[in-house]
């Protein structure tokens, strides 16, 4: 068994891709187009054997040093097998980043659960995914009383469940309501997101869905798929829209629309009481994922947070 580490140039996208698309933890996020567009300086790899298993090495550079990074609206990386997952294996991957880098902040992605390693710091977080594959009905006779209350509430105000053909309003939307609140996601991050939306759009993998009410929007999602899931990559209220529980109508009549599809809606998180608490309330299950740190930088650098 042997682990090597590939600069991008020497990756072979069409082996990583098909081991993506067959592996038993695929994840949209790590797909060979997916990385190269939310990827401030490119990606590098580390492939086990001949693509039995494969990481993606996400990394910035600051002052000459170059270190790995979460990029924004890439929820989960670490180790991705073709067939069996093997524990031990993902203990020899980051064994393989604790020696080529100094100092890391990334999440593994939900099958790569960890024992006590040495030298890094782990740390759970909330994912709260719904299985779609059973009728509307039975779905929503789950979802808490709150839920149902407030949704009764939303459909008094008759808003139209709308799509649009563009990701563009919407991510527009989201930056207008929310970008104060995340400062370490960029400008150059929307626009990569907007790329990716555009793109896979055209093989109706962006699915773009609204709560409107006389032309007006009062809340908004951007949802991507695969083959196995719907991903929540943006979603926004409007200050109205609160009011009116426009999210409880807008949610409600996404897991309407696609019940009974066999795929898992992935809501994303979180670890906000109150948006996990309003997920929660839609009866998912909690998918748990681990996030990673070490910092094995000399004690007279001051760049990066202990």
């Amino acid at each position: 068994m042997t682990i090597k580490y590939l600069k991008h140039s020497e990756i072979d996208k069409s082996k990583w891709d098909e081991c993506i698309l067959n592996s038993v933890n695929s994840l949209i996020y790590v797909h060979s187009f997916y990385l190269d567009n939310c990827t401030e300086y490119g990606w590098d790899a580390l492939v086990l054997d001949n693509y039995e298993a494969v990481m993606p090495i996400t990394f910035r550079k600051k002052y000459g040093i170059v270190y790995l990074h979460q990029p924004a609206f890439l929820q989960q990386g670490g180790v991705f097998f073709k067939t069996t997952i093997d524990e031990r294996v993902v203990e020899e991957f980051l064994d393989e980043i604790l020696k080529r880098f100094s100092f890391a902040e990334i999440n593994l992605n939900y099958s790569n659960q960890l024992t006590e390693l040495p030298n890094i710091q782990s740390k759970a977080l909330n994912n709260y995914v719904l299985l779609l594959n059973q009728p509307y009905v039975d779905i929503a006779a789950k979802f808490s009383s709150v839920f149902l209350r407030n949704l009764r509430q939303a459909k008094k105000h008759l808003f139209i469940y709308d799509k649009f053909q563009t990701s563009k309003v919407l991510i527009d939307l989201h930056v207008k309501l929310y970008a104060s609140r995340f400062p370490k996601v960029k400008q150059k991050d929307y626009r990569a997101l907007f790329t990716i939306c555009e793109a896979l759009f055209e093989s109706n993998n962006t699915i773009l869905r609204c709560a409107c009410k006389n032309g007006e929007i009062y809340a908004g999602i951007v949802l991507l798929k695969d083959e196995q899931r719907i991903y929540n990559i943006v979603s926004s209220i409007t200050t109205k829209g609160r009011k009116l529980c426009a999210n409880h109508f807008l949610y409600d009549s996404v897991i309407k629309e696609f019940s009974e599809s066999n795929l898992i809606f992935d809501f994303e998180g979180s670890d906000i009481k109150g948006i996990a608490d309003f997920y929660k309330s839609m009866s998912p299950l909690n998918q748990k994922y681990f996030s990673i740190k070490f910092n094995h930088l000399p004690a007279f650098i001051k760049l990066f947070k202990k």
